[in-house]
């Protein structure tokens, strides 16, 4: 689902971002600049063969067809906002 408010995401840091566990939720940004609500599938090393290093990254799954994103650590700050706790709130209200 595509992001309605900027009031229902929270722009983070790296570390913020980093502290992100499997299965949390975030928004996170696709080609065309918009974002998406995502789950955190998994995180990976990944080798960089240009700098011969590993580097850390996060793959999200974006839609139930299963779509996924993998976002490596230096973009995590411009590709992954974190949900809001008003919305997680909102959320967990009884109906």
């Amino acid at each position: 689902e595509t992001l309605r408010s900027p009031s229902h995401a929270t722009t983070a840091g790296t570390d913020a971002v980093g502290s992100m566990l499997d299965n949390d939720f975030a928004f996170v940004k696709r080609s065309d600049g918009s974002f998406s609500y995502a789950i955190l599938a998994y995180r990976s090393d990944e080798y960089d063969p240009v700098d011969r290093s590993l580097e850390e990254s996060m793959a999200f799954v974006l839609s139930n067809s299963g779509q996924t994103k993998t976002i490596k650590k230096n973009q995590w700050g411009r590709c992954v906002r974190l949900v809001s706790r008003a919305m997680i709130q909102l959320d967990e209200a009884p109906r």
